[in-house]
Parts: C-alpha cells; sequence; structure tokens
C-alpha cells in the first residue's frame, strides 16, 4: 500500500522552505519549472518516492491547488516516502512549521 500525505506550511519563501527541508532530510532538492506549478522544489528518491514543494496558488491558473488549505502559502507532497509514518510522528518537523493536513492510501 502507497501513502500519500499533505503537509502545509505558514510561510511563502520557497527557496528559504526549500533550505529548511535539505536541513531537516539530509538530501539536496532540486528547483523545478512547470508551466502549470511555475517554480516548485522536488526531490526524487527513487522509482516512486518523491518530494514536492509549491506553492498553493497558482497565479498563472488564478486558482488554489488545494482550495480546502488556502490558510497554507506552501504545500509539501509527500508521495510514497518509505518513512512517511516516522515524519508524520515527528515533532521535530512540526517545529519547522509544517502541519499535516491529508493523508490517502492507493
Amino acid at each position: 500500500m502507497e501513502i500519500f500525505d499533505l503537509y502545509g506550511f505558514p510561510g511563502n519563501d520557497l527557496r528559504r522552505t526549500k533550505t529548511l527541508l535539505e536541513q531537516y532530510f539530509k538530501f539536496e532538492f532540486e528547483e523545478r519549472e512547470s508551466d502549470y506549478f511555475g517554480t516548485y522544489i522536488s526531490k526524487k528518491i527513487n522509482k516512486s518516492e518523491n518530494l514536492s514543494l509549491k506553492e498553493n496558488y497558482n497565479n498563472y491558473e488564478g486558482e488554489w491547488l488545494e482550495s480546502k488549505f488556502e490558510k497554507y502559502p506552501l504545500l509539501l507532497y509527500v508521495d510514497n516516502y518509505m518513512h512517511a509514518d516516522v515524519l508524520y510522528n515527528c515533532a521535530n518537523f512540526r517545529d519547522l512549521g509544517f502541519v499535516h493536513l491529508r493523508r490517502s492510501y492507493v
């Protein structure tokens, strides 16, 4: 079973939040460009594990990626991460400001 988590972050500085994530996870994230998402941060760990930090509001489309969570300018998508439960239960990760918003199973 694959786990997909979504975390919200109250800050709106994508690059500064990238630095926080790199310090926490101890690996580097890549800055990427997308016609739909604009600039976003990503780390592909292997074929199925991926972490992506995206701005919740899409200026180009004029809409929210996750309208239920407009309170959070940045969203961290944690897709099939082997340590999803550890991350979910980690007080240090929450202390950085990340808030767990949703979990789904596939």
